[in-house]
């Protein structure tokens, strides 16, 4: 019979072994050391069957059973703390239906297909000097915030524009449309209800309780902001390739860049 101990020890050493292999996967192919995207679907169906396995949660909770009934030690509280940890990501990840099992396999097929074929999408910018060149999304995001030219400003804002365009066009409302699915499938209205529910352990009305609250109470500060912002920089000051850069002013620009 495995004791709680060593039944932590295992899901510690079968974890770090399940992800180390997707997450090798994931940089190899994403820095283009490797185009092996039928290995890294493969090994994210691997990771996801670990972390929705409901034998693994029927074995933490049953160990959490026999630990209930152990004398209180330090040991016994630090064991409990860990399962406990394993508990809530189990529960969290945990798919019931077969249909939805199904679909959840389907749906790591197709983001691993977009992933794949945005590896040779390439984006450009104009940069600091002034020069058109290749762009990551880093760098277009730290020419957006930090170039003092507007031109070159806007360059990186259309680049990842047209990002969200080639998404859209290859694929991604068919995966919004099967995460709809699958989330429907464990009785959930829709992906987004299913993930705050599981990760956050509240309803989206719940959420939206609070966000509407905190919008609510810093809306007036926020549009004196911009009306201030329009004032000293002008009517273009809050376009959105002319927003980050104003507002984050002269000693926030005078920071490494990429490691501000």
């Amino acid at each position: 019979m495995t004791t709680p101990r060593q039944l932590f020890e295992t899901l510690n050493q079968e974890y770090l072994a399940v992800h180390k292999t997707k997450e090798d996967l994931f940089w190899s192919t994403y820095m283009a050391f490797s185009d092996d995207h039928a290995g890294f679907a493969k090994a994210e169906q691997a990771y996801k069957a670990f972390i929705s396995d409901p034998a693994r949660l029927a074995s933490v909770r049953e160990a959490l059973a026999t630990l209930k009934k152990m004398p209180d030690s330090a040991d016994k509280k630090s064991l409990q703390h860990g399962l406990k940890g394993w508990l809530a990501l189990f529960e969290c990840n945990i798919v019931d239906s077969d249909e939805a099992r199904a679909l959840m396999s389907e749906l790591i097929d197709m983001e691993s297909d977009l992933f794949a074929k945005r590896k040779d999408l390439a984006l450009h910018h104009i940069n600091e000097a002034g020069k058109r060149e290749e762009a990551t999304l880093s760098m277009l995001s730290t020419n957006l915030g930090t170039n003092p030219d507007e031109a070159a400003r806007k360059s990186s804002h259309d680049a990842l524009m047209s990002l969200e365009r080639w998404v859209l066009a290859n694929g991604f409302l068919d995966i919004v449309r099967k995460r709809n699915a699958f989330a429907r499938a464990q009785g959930f209205a829709d992906y987004f209800e299913y993930k705050v529910r599981k990760n956050e352990q509240m309803s989206s009305k719940e959420l939206f309780a609070v966000l509407d609250d905190f919008e609510a109470r810093t809306r007036a500060a926020h549009e004196r902001a911009m009306q201030e912002l329009t004032k000293t920089h002008g009517a273009a000051a809050t376009k959105p390739w002319n927003l980050r850069f104003n507002i984050s002013g002269d000693i926030t620009r005078q920071f490494e860049p990429y490691l501000s």
